[in-house]
């Protein structure tokens, strides 16, 4: 189940091999707690474009990674992830394979005006753009 939670997301080290996500605690403005540390992904080479939008219309923003590079020796390939948070608090997370473009960079905005966000991602390597059409409704 959703739970709204508030999170930072990061590619560590940079440019590197692992999707992490630092989930706040529920009282995280009155406390001086620690927030919650969460290794979401080490399937990848080269994480290199980090957004977070609300792809579904639930109570969380999902996690948008590209990745550059195939991890050498694996069969973990580059392309767009994205992580739906079933429950951030305790570090579930469902994570989707959508395409393997090379992605350097991306970003979320609607562009039909359909009060859905679309993703578009471009490759720097491979010399191109996509854009992935929410089709939600």
């Amino acid at each position: 189940m959703a739970d709204g939670a508030s999170y930072l997301a990061t590619v560590e080290p940079w440019h590197s091999d692992k999707i992490l996500v630092y989930v706040a605690p529920k009282d995280w403005a009155q406390s001086e707690l620690l927030w919650p540390r969460y290794v979401l992904d080490e399937e990848l080479a080269w994480g290199h474009a980090v957004a977070c939008a609300n792809l579904d219309d639930d109570l969380d923003q999902e996690l948008i990674i590209g990745v550059r590079d195939d991890k050498k020796g694996t069969e973990h390939r580059r392309g767009l992830r994205i992580y739906d948070p079933g429950n951030a608090s305790e570090g579930r997370w469902q994570r989707t394979l959508v395409d393997p473009v090379a992605t350097e960079d991306l970003t979320v905005a609607d562009l039909e005006a359909d009060g859905d966000n679309d993703i578009i991602a471009v490759g720097r390597k491979t010399h191109n753009v996509k854009i992935y059409w929410n089709q939600l409704k």
